[in-house]
C-alpha cells in the first residue's frame, strides 16, 4: 500500500515510521527544506 503523510513534525514522522515498519510504501510531504530544522523551531517556541 501506498502511504502519503502530510507534514514532517514529530506526529507525522511517527505515522511514516510506524507505516513503513508495517511493509507500506511511504511519501512524507513537508513545506519547509529541513525536517530537523522543524523540530528544533518548534521546541525554541515552547520554551
Amino acid at each position: 500500500m501506498k502511504v502519503i503523510v502530510i507534514g514532517g513534525g514529530p506526529a507525522g514522522m511517527m505515522a511514516g515510521i510506524c507505516a513503513k515498519q508495517n511493509g507500506n510504501q511511504v511519501i512524507l510531504l513537508e513545506k519547509m527544506k529541513s525536517i530537523r530544522k522543524k523540530i528544533v523551531n518548534n521546541r525554541k517556541r515552547k520554551m
